[in-house]
């Protein structure tokens, strides 16, 4: 969160990284299991995500309208993705 209270802005809470989408250019905003999204939202009131799964599927939800869910992934595709990031 970054506010500015007329001179002074504070930043809160930030997390910096990659979402890690399986396919962003093709509209695909799931996240995938190595997304530095996973498992660092605040704590929030919504008990599922924007597929219907619940949320959180650990101790803590995923930020975002995903929920990381095991199994989503294609196969091979998150190994090639680790060597390219």
């Amino acid at each position: 969160m970054v506010y500015d209270d007329g001179g002074t802005t504070t930043e809160q809470n930030s997390t910096y990284g990659s979402a890690r989408f399986l396919n962003a250019a093709a509209g695909d905003y799931h996240i995938r299991k190595n997304s530095d999204a996973q498992n660092r939202a605040l704590a929030t009131a919504l008990s599922d995500d924007f597929d219907g799964d619940s949320r959180p599927q650990d101790s803590v939800a995923d930020i975002g309208a995903d929920e990381y869910t095991p199994g989503r992934e294609p196969f091979g595709v998150p190994v090639l993705m680790y060597l390219l990031n």
